[in-house]
């Protein structure tokens, strides 16, 4: 039984799970972008330097196998067993990473969490098609896409003010509690969606016959934007996983001939994974996405992988507080913000390429910032001005190549066309932590200290960052207003 659609986010048939699903999206979020800056003295306390930046890569990859491996149940079982599991093992995380002995032990359960939340992201977006109306169903995806605002703003300083002032674990422990109480909130109102939408078990037989008509239920796919496949859908956020790791594990060998080998490897498995997960002949159909998922790519690395070891930057190196990084990425949160606003109503006419390239600037000019912080001689302050530069710059590159993309492939799949750009990004976000942290194990390896590593890594996004702004040129060179209108999921931060 379809909800009626005059029904608003907040009526007696819907409050209880739009309360229930903006708390998991906010905790989700927190545990994404918050706990980086309590990571570093994390890092302090539990030593292993060189596997540092797998407990971004770890999460950020293990989201999709979540989504892939345990959202997509919601099809066969409804979505209350699906929440369920995605919230125990998001628990399980918390735990394991509050009570970490070791960084290893850090890393899987950073892992855990990352599996978690990504079943918990997909079937709260899959909940949000079963159960609301079409008239409000636009106005709730808002409401969980801005459920990511918070916690960017303020989730790195309060992280890092309970790092400095209690301890790192809370940032994890703190949050179980949370989490358990959002369970009571937005399960027993799954349930009831279940109830409602879900055929009873003579029904579902019926379904087989002529007579009956089921109302037509959107497919996962279309909500976790993963190609539809369901063995591929399986087993390649798996192989994926496997590809990429075996990337940074080899990059992190101490031998030419390990380094070529495993590297090799993960390649070959990572070019079997997008194989089966991007759509066939994607590429093939539209030229102009091709440059926005290798835009896509480029800017994460540029983007996410300086960002990840910024924290560490200022509190191992220039020796501030985890609260005064946390404030760091704060103001890079809010220019960030404030300049996809200003692109859109004021930059868009120029086009797709003009905006993302000036973006694309921007970040590199943000990059050099973060690298001069390596000499001591540069004020810490620099940080705030580098961030807000490079929050400018991603502003305006992201949402513009999101929409660039839909463009060029709105005659053949746009649904095709952002689950490509979303397994870039995560690829991109993925690799960029993790090859820094393996430049971080080459300067344990030879004893230099973590500077050098550091200047690698920013040096890096800076070359990413320079390459892009010229592979934006590949774009569309003019927008469309159906382009404009588009609704992309995740196109804000």
């Amino acid at each position: 039984m379809t909800r009626d659609t005059t029904e608003g986010l907040l009526s007696p048939s819907t409050k209880a799970l739009t309360i229930g699903l903006v708390m998991v999206v906010t905790l989700i979020a927190f545990e994404a972008l918050a706990v980086q800056t309590s990571l570093p003295v994390a890092e302090k306390h539990l030593g292993d330097l060189s596997i540092y930046g797998w407990t971004f890569s770890g999460f950020t990859l293990a989201t999709l196998i979540g989504i892939a491996c345990i959202g997509q149940l919601s099809e066969k079982l409804g979505t209350y067993r699906p929440m369920l599991i995605g919230i125990i093992l998001f628990g399980v995380g918390l735990a394991l990473a509050g009570s970490a002995g070791s960084m290893p032990v850090l890393v899987v359960a950073r892992i855990i969490q990352g599996v978690g939340g990504g079943a918990i992201n997909a079937v709260g977006y899959y909940s949000v098609a079963r159960a609301y109306g079409d008239e409000i169903r636009p106005k709730m995806m808002a409401t969980l896409t801005s459920a990511w605002i918070l916690p960017s703003l303020i989730g790195p300083y309060l992280a890092g003010y309970i790092a400095q002032t209690f301890s790192w674990r809370y940032t994890f422990l703190g949050v179980l509690p949370v989490a358990i109480v959002t369970a009571f909130v937005v399960l027993p109102a799954l349930s009831k969606v279940d109830r409602d939408r879900l055929p009873s078990t003579h029904l579902a037989h019926e379904r087989t016959s002529n007579n009956f008509q089921s109302t037509p239920r959107p497919d996962l796919e279309t909500v976790v934007l993963i190609s539809p496949n369901s063995h591929q859908l399986i087993w390649s956020p798996l192989f994926l996983f496997v590809g990429v790791a075996a990337v940074l594990v080899g990059s992190s060998a101490k031998n030419l001939f390990g380094m070529a080998a495993i590297s090799g490897v993960g390649i070959v498995v990572v070019g079997l994974a997008l194989r089966w997960l991007l759509p066939p002949g994607v590429l093939g159909k539209s030229p102009g996405l091709l440059g926005a998922l290798l835009v896509k790519f480029l800017t994460f690395l540029s983007f996410i992988g300086v960002e990840a070891l910024l924290p560490y930057t200022l509190v191992a190196i220039r020796h501030k507080s985890p609260s005064y990084a946390g404030l760091v990425l704060t103001v890079s949160a809010l220019s960030w913000a404030g300049a996809a606003w200003f692109q859109t109503r004021y930059l868009a006419k120029y086009g797709y390429r003009i905006s993302v390239s000036l973006g694309l600037a921007l970040i590199a000019l943000g990059d050099l910032g973060v690298a001069a912080l390596l000499s001591n001689s540069v004020p810490t302050e620099v940080a705030f001005l580098a961030w807000l530069i490079a929050g400018v710059g991603i502003g305006f590159a992201y949402p513009t190549t999101a929409l660039a993309g839909i463009q060029a492939c709105s005659q053949s799949s746009p649904a095709s066309g952002i689950s490509a750009m979303q397994i870039c990004e995560v690829i991109g976000g993925a690799l960029a932590a993790g090859l820094g942290g393996s430049a971080l194990s080459w300067t344990t390896y030879l004893r230099d200290g973590p500077r050098p590593a550091l200047l690698a890594n920013d040096i890096l996004g800076i070359l990413a960052a320079l390459t892009c702004s010229f592979v934006a040129f590949m774009l569309p060179s003019v927008t469309t207003s159906s382009s404009a209108d588009a609704n992309y999921p995740g196109v804000d931060r």
